[in-house]
This record gives C-alpha cells, structure tokens and sequence, in this order.
C-alpha cells in the first residue's frame, strides 16, 4: 500500500528552509545586521590606529626637536627645518 503526503523528513527541511529565511528578513528589516556592525567595527579600529600612529610620530620628532614644533607645522611640512619629518609631502616646495 502507498501512502501520499509529505515525509516527515521533507517537513522538517521545509521548516528549516523558513526558519532561515524569516532570520535573514528580521535582521535586514531591524538594521541589526551583525556583519555591518563588524565592519563599521573594523573601520574604526583603523582609523584609531592610524590616529595612534600619527600622534606617536608626533611625539617621537617632537622629542627630538626638543618642542621646537608644533604638530600641525610638521604634518605639513610648512617649516624648512622639520621638512624631512613631514608626513604629507608637497613636492611644489622643493
């Protein structure tokens, strides 16, 4: 004798399947996607090592210019004397 319907097995993929489906809905509807929320994460991470980075450089030139400085002149490189220290270089100057 056959039996018609659906095997318990199918049933249970079906549900599965909607389970997945109806969590990737919430989580675009709710904007709590967690992959974004890692990246955003990742970009910040960099942008604070990057910020930790340039204030070290910062500090190691101006200890060896003794303060003489200020930061701005030497991210610049306005000044001739911490021209070689600069870190955004303009190339018109030389």
């Amino acid at each position: 004798m056959k039996k018609k319907g659906i095997s318990l097995i199918l049933l249970v993929i079906t549900i599965i399947i909607i389970i997945i489906i109806a969590s990737a809905v919430i989580l675009n509807l709710n904007n709590n996607n967690p992959v974004n929320k890692a990246r955003l994460a990742n970009v910040q991470s960099t942008r604070d090592s990057l910020k930790s980075g340039i204030n070290l450089y910062i500090g190691k030139i101006m200890v060896k210019e003794n303060g003489n400085h200020n930061a701005s002149t030497m991210i610049l490189g306005k000044n001739t004397q911490v021209i070689d220290y600069s870190i955004i270089h303009d190339y018109s100057i030389y």
